[in-house]
């Protein structure tokens, strides 16, 4: 079985071909070192940071940001700008000209 990390690289490295962009490339798009495109492709571990400059070379930044919820777009947030109904207030009889106490 494959870890989650195994499983990027090989997604990865099969869209960088698919893209098409050699490892030379990418690394001059990047900024990165080809020695780091290697060694990431290869399975072994690089920053956070150069992963990062790879995605947004790659065009896949939008994807990379989405993995982590927006928490202020979560529904609940949707509960608080629905405005409370109110009750409808009962259409008073129209003034008949009676009141209490008087005779006529």
């Amino acid at each position: 079985m494959i870890s989650d990390y195994e499983e990027v690289v090989i997604r990865f490295k099969a869209y960088r071909i698919s893209y098409p962009l050699t490892q030379k490339e990418l690394s001059d798009k990047s900024g990165i070192s080809l020695r780091s495109i290697t060694r990431f492709e290869s399975g072994e571990d690089i920053s956070l940071v150069n992963f990062m400059k790879l995605m947004n070379a790659m065009e896949l930044m939008n994807n990379f940001v989405n993995v982590i919820p927006d928490m202020n777009n979560r529904p609940s947030s949707y509960l608080k700008n629905v405005k409370t109904r109110q009750r409808a207030c009962a259409k008073r009889k129209a003034d008949s000209g009676f009141k209490w106490g008087e005779d006529e």
